[in-house]
């Protein structure tokens, strides 16, 4: 599949979690595609507050995933969400 990040999107099945995030409910994972013949990685996450949502997006190469996922889910780890 196409979309406007690159050919291939395509979620990881054993990278779509079930978390918590600052004791609120949340949902991580990440997507494979292709942009200008490089191999990316999207990681997402969602927080659900009782009063709002986040959302936290990354797109990188697919190599740099082992190393920026524990830095961001840090960030990540630190929010709060209403």
């Amino acid at each position: 599949m196409a979309t406007r990040f690159g050919k291939g999107y395509t979620y990881r099945p054993d990278r779509v979690q079930k978390t918590t995030i600052g004791g609120q409910p949340a949902l991580s994972a990440v997507a494979d595609y292709v942009r200008a013949g490089r191999r990316m990685v999207e990681y997402l996450t969602w927080v659900d507050g009782e009063k709002s949502r986040a959302l936290f997006v990354a797109r990188i190469p697919a190599s740099d995933l082992a190393d920026f996922h524990v830095r961001f889910d840090s960030v990540i780890q630190s929010a709060v969400v209403p």
